[in-house]
């Protein structure tokens, strides 16, 4: 099948029928050959429908970004599979339900409110004057596919929505309670006396026996566990590859070059101004008067004439009167002449402009032209390859004897995983790409079977043959002694040390904390600073932001090993009187998080009102899904995050 479709493709039928097609295209737009009247929108809110051209427009924008600001190329399956798709859909549908909304309520922010504050976003201004530039804002908006209108319409939703919540939002003010709760969270401290539990107290690492690994090792299994690899062998037929074999015909190249020689060539052009009359002393007149050098409407209105004809840049099949062509192109620049035209009796004619034709040379044209013989013989020798591949393949040849038949390459990776990333180094294998589909499909057959070629990006295709499976399961015990032994010490040590911080803890509760460190032999150390939140590490600082004042308590510290005995001597908090800047802020704080809620609530009545429906479906379809991997993403169970 696949041979009779490249046959086809190098036929004269199928000349016919992709001529028919490009006429169709010119008559009728592509879009509309295929689209026309389409009702896949892959949204509907408030009547109005988001087409998969508007989606996939504004999910390419986020992608963009999105790969400018990891400053690495983000693949549109990574992206959805991170789950931009669904976010681009959620945040265009809360917008234009929110629009809905607000004109429904009659607000809009009005044209001058939205220039202006177009002109104070930096990106739009002139890197000199500091001044807004309509230049750099066409060009800025064109680099992030955006049109004027389109922007312009999203500044004012902005700010119409900005409005709106200081309007539901105006007069709110924050309790005192809240916000004195907000400081005193915000800058609370604590003033602590610790015991350090060291592991060389509990008699520092011990060594574990292989029962006590295998254990480990079974308890950790599922941890442990390594995802499926195989290992894969790729044939790569590409396009590049033939093309350095081609050796160019100079005298094709020339030939060519004849026979569209006079397309490639620039023809004389003019510029002219014309002034009609049906009266021969009235057409001396007025050229007598454009000699002169004055202006041809003024010129008209004086003889009671017609508007005057301005003709720029024209061939000579761009004068309408043949008469008026024939005599401008035998004049000079400057030159002013009485025509007896054709469609009018007379016509003061003067030539405001001299372009000379232009020959085309060869040596413009040669580079084009060789590029294009290139292309094409490469792909008549790929195509014939890939033909003589598919016949050795179906007569038995091995992968490689049949690649090295058709002059193909052959490419061996390893540990790969089914997320396209090698197992070894956790990056991704650049051969999948852009052939995500080859990737799946080597993921679903089993140990010897070979994919057909299929085409990929880049104007190659490529192969995949499965050489070996490794299923999913947990590394070799002996793989791993060494880090099953260093997880079993930590875990002892830790064990060790808690129970001693328990002895330590106890003594101190019974007696004082500074009377279990001498029973013991630890030292006691008093920090000099207050204990600040998340210091310490999260669990030490919970046991101490949880506790009292005088309470005692026991964490492990931040390495997750050694445990501390504290007490807290202290607990310290900005006064309120003392710093009503910082209580400003926290009451602008709990305002805006009030003001959060608000919003929320209203975009949740804005989505109610507009009856948001979302077809999932189209929105695949708008990013390259077909029918069967539509299918093949239903059947595969969602990744837990």
């Amino acid at each position: 099948m696949l041979n009779a479709f490249r046959k086809f493709a190098r036929s004269w039928v199928s000349g016919i029928i992709i001529g028919l097609l490009v006429i169709s295209f010119g008559i009728w737009g592509v879009n509309d050959i295929f689209t026309r009247g389409s009702p896949d929108a892959v949204a509907k809110v408030a009547g109005e429908s988001i087409t998969q051209e508007e989606y996939k427009q504004e999910f390419d924008r986020l992608l963009k970004r999105a790969q400018a600001d990891a400053q690495r190329d983000i693949s549109t399956e990574e992206a959805r599979a991170q789950g931009l798709d669904s976010a681009v859909l959620e945040q265009m549908v809360a917008t234009r339900a929110f629009a809905a909304l607000t004109d429904s309520l009659g607000l809009k922010a009005p044209d001058s409110v939205v220039q202006a504050e177009i002109a104070k976003i930096p990106a739009f201004q002139d890197q000199i004057t500091r001044r807004f530039s309509q230049d750099t804002y066409q060009l800025a908006l064109r680099d992030n596919g955006f049109t004027p209108a389109e922007f312009e319409k999203s500044v004012r939703s902005d700010l119409t929505r900005q409005s709106l919540t200081l309007a539901v939002s105006s007069g709110l003010r924050a309790p005192r309670v809240f916000a004195s709760q907000t400081l005193a969270f915000g800058t609370e401290r604590r003033m602590v006396t610790i015991i350090p539990i060291p592991a060389s107290f509990v008699g520092g690492p011990r060594q574990p026996n292989d029962a006590q690994l295998k254990a480990l090792y079974e308890e950790s299994k599922a941890q442990l566990m390594r995802p499926e690899t195989r290992n894969l062998t790729m044939v790569v037929a590409s396009l590049a590859d033939f093309e350095a074999k081609v050796k160019i015909d100079e005298a094709q190249a020339q030939e060519i070059f004849a026979r569209n020689k006079e397309r490639l060539s620039t023809p004389a052009k003019r510029g002219l101004v014309q002034l009609v009359t049906t009266d021969r002393a009235k057409a001396d007149q007025a050229a007598a008067r454009l000699r002169a050098g004055e202006d041809p409407a003024a010129i008209a209105k004086a003889l009671g004439l017609s508007v005057p004809i301005v003709l720029s840049n024209v061939t000579v099949g761009g004068i309408p009167d043949a008469n008026v062509a024939k005599a401008a192109f035998e004049m000079k620049q400057g030159d002013v002449q009485v025509v007896a035209a054709k469609l009018q009796p007379f016509a003061a004619v003067k030539v405001t402009e001299v372009v000379g034709a232009k020959e085309a040379k060869f040596e413009d044209s040669a580079a084009e032209i060789r590029t294009q013989l290139r292309q094409t013989a490469a792909g008549e020798l790929m195509t014939d390859a890939t033909e003589a591949y598919d016949k050795a393949i179906t007569e038995g040849a091995t992968l490689e004897a049949a690649a090295a038949k058709a002059g193909f390459r052959v490419v061996s990776i390893n540990n790969i995983m089914a997320d396209g990333n090698l197992a070894t180094t956790g990056q991704p294998a650049p051969e999948f790409a852009e052939a995500p589909n080859v990737l799946k499909e080597a993921f679903a057959g089993g140990k010897g079977d070979t994919s057909d070629l299929a085409p990929i990006p880049g104007d190659s295709y490529v192969a995949v043959r499965i050489d070996s499976i490794a299923v999913a399961a947990p590394p070799p015990f002996d793989s791993i002694r060494t880090e099953l032994t260093n997880e079993w010490v930590r875990r002892d040590v830790r064990a060790r040390a808690e129970a001693k911080a328990k002895e330590v803890l106890a003594e101190a509760k019974k007696t004082s904390l500074e009377a279990a460190a001498a029973k013991f032999k630890l030292p006691v150390a008093k920090q000099n600073q207050p204990l600040l939140r998340g210091q310490g590490g999260q669990e030490l600082s919970q046991a101490v932001f949880g506790a009292k004042k005088g309470e005692l308590v026991l964490a492990p510290t931040a390495n997750g090993v050694e445990y501390t005995v504290l007490r807290v001597d202290e607990i310290l908090k900005d006064d309120e009187k003392m710093v009503p800047d910082r209580l400003t802020q926290a009451e602008t704080a709990v305002r805006a998080s009030v003001q959060r809620d608000l919003i929320a609530s209203l975009e949740r009545v804005a989505r109610d009102r507009a009856k948001a429906q979302l077809f999932t479906k189209m929105m695949g379809r708008a990013l390259g899904d077909t029918e069967e991997t539509a299918a093949a993403k239903a059947a595969t169970p969602a990744k837990q995050p």
